[in-house]
């Protein structure tokens, strides 16, 4: 047997009265991405008595995964948004709480014909794709106007807003940093502030 034989990644699945352990269907998606990094094959090894469905399952599982990870990364594709040429952004942070609450900073965006961008906190949670991050590790971006929700103001997103040229900051924390660097500071709860701002908007469209 040659040392190329010996390369494919194997993850145990164990059982319990025919069942299978959680931990087990856990651990295929990680072994799935570590065996494509390594280019080698994912085996699953099923160990008890009568696995036979339980192995075609533990198959079925890995190739779900698999489904997931491609319509997720189909989605950011689709999803792709130009911050540094943009106009308008309207960005969320931690402070939004949800990523229900998040709807807010993608209505108020797609009303002033803006891009949304976020915090690493945001994205982080789950609430947006990494593709919309401001900030030294995201994009430098330097829009017309600049809205920021629930942003406390950290270091690493301030430096990546400051060519900015007109910085609307919204938070509850009247001492946030990000109001150091905003041309307009409104301090109040983000999720009240938030729909009375969109409302304005669209009677000042309504009217136009």
């Amino acid at each position: 047997m040659s040392f190329e034989e010996y390369k494919n990644l194997w993850v145990f699945v164990e059982t319990e009265e025919n069942e299978v352990k959680p931990v087990g269907y856990e651990l295929l998606n990680p072994g799935r991405e570590l065996a494509d990094k390594m280019g080698a094959k994912l085996v699953a090894v099923v160990i008890g008595g009568k696995v036979e469905d339980i192995a075609k399952k533990a198959i079925t599982v890995a190739d779900d995964q698999i489904k997931l990870q491609i319509k997720e990364t189909v989605k950011e594709i689709a999803e792709s948004v130009n911050l540094e040429e943009a106009e308008v952004i309207v960005s969320g942070g931690r402070g939004m709480g949800s990523k229900e609450n998040f709807a807010l900073v993608e209505e108020l965006a797609n009303i002033l014909g803006g891009v949304v961008g976020a915090t690493r906190p945001a994205i982080e949670d789950g609430w947006v794709s990494k593709i919309h991050q401001v900030g030294q590790s995201g994009k430098i971006v330097a829009p017309k106007l600049y809205i920021a929700c629930g942003i406390s103001g950290a270091t690493q997103h301030v430096s990546g807003i400051m060519n900015s040229g007109y910085i609307v900051a919204i938070n509850k924390d009247e001492d946030a940093p990000i109001f150091d660097v905003a041309n307009v500071g409104i301090v109040g709860d983000v999720m009240k502030v938030l729909p009375v701002m969109i409302e304005e908007i669209k009677k000042i469209k309504d009217a136009q």
